[in-house]
């Protein structure tokens, strides 16, 4: 599958390990940086997208104008039905090298999807050059998808970065 993931805002929170741990399948492990797992939402637009993602089915929007982009999100199916996201977030200058230090990469170079399929975990490797990462700072977020997932609120402020998007290419599934 070939596509491109466009207006994407990583907003990543703290949380410990164990608290994290409690979430995951079995035969999977909690990966952290600096002693702490992170939990990230990290609303995208998908473009050129010809075959689905089996993840939770939702209605969102993406608007992006004046440097702001603002997500809504629905979820319809599976899961609390009616959890929701609405964010808004300003993207800032591109992060000199120096700024794109271990924790950034970190939290945005991820290359595999996690997933149910038929009631069995599945995995896909995903392909695509370096995010070119911004500053972003959040203007607004008012959410429960985090507590819908079973993890509390956060009380600390998230970690955020932007990017425009990259080219992707999701491989086969695998069990």
């Amino acid at each position: 599958m070939y596509h491109r993931w466009s207006e994407i805002t990583f907003i990543h929170w703290r949380y410990p390990p164990a608290c994290v741990r409690a979430l995951v399948p079995g035969g999977l492990t909690v990966e952290t940086f600096d002693g702490a797992a992170w939990i990230g939402l990290t609303p995208f637009l998908m473009r050129g997208v010809r075959f689905g993602l089996p993840y939770f089915w939702s209605d969102m929007s993406v608007d992006t104008r004046d440097g702001r982009t603002r997500y809504r999100c629905r979820r319809r199916r599976p899961g609390p039905a009616g959890a929701r996201c609405d964010a808004e977030a300003e993207r800032g200058a591109p992060l000199a090298e120096r700024e794109r230090d271990e924790l950034a990469h970190f939290l945005t170079a991820r290359y595999r999807l996690f997933t149910f399929v038929a009631g069995r975990p599945a995995t896909a490797q995903v392909e695509h050059p370096p995010w070119p990462l911004y500053r972003s700072r959040l203007i607004g977020l008012d959410q429960d998808l985090i507590q819908a997932a079973g993890l509390p609120i956060c009380e600390k402020p998230p970690v955020l970065h932007a990017s425009p998007g990259v080219p992707v290419r999701v491989g086969m599934w695998t069990w």
